[in-house]
């Protein structure tokens, strides 16, 4: 799982180009999904998260929360960096967060 997160970066790395501080600023991101799609007990999906301007590099913060129909919840913070492709048209985030 490792290698295949190593590689992913690594091609996102060399197959995109990472967003200019200037050009993004602060992003609010909301989503709507299915959590445990495939189990049993499948619960609606809610989240919302927030990264803000890059810092160094291009890292960003990022902070978000998440909470689920089944009264489950998680908050997370860490970092992320926007790689773009296709003339901006298409974002990977790749990010790392800690949470509970």
């Amino acid at each position: 799982m490792r290698l295949l997160a190593a590689a992913l970066a690594a091609l996102s790395l060399a197959l995109g180009s990472p967003a200019k501080a200037a050009e993004t600023g602060n992003v609010l991101d909301f989503s709507v999904g299915i959590f445990d799609m495939l189990d049993a007990g499948a619960a609606a999906e809610l989240r919302g998260e927030w990264r803000g301007k890059p810092l160094v590099w291009w890292l960003r913060p990022m902070a978000g929360v998440m909470a689920t129909s089944d009264s489950a919840a998680y908050g997370y913070a860490g970092i992320a960096m926007e790689v773009w492709w296709l003339d901006k048209r298409v974002v990977l985030t790749p990010s790392a967060a800690g949470g509970a």
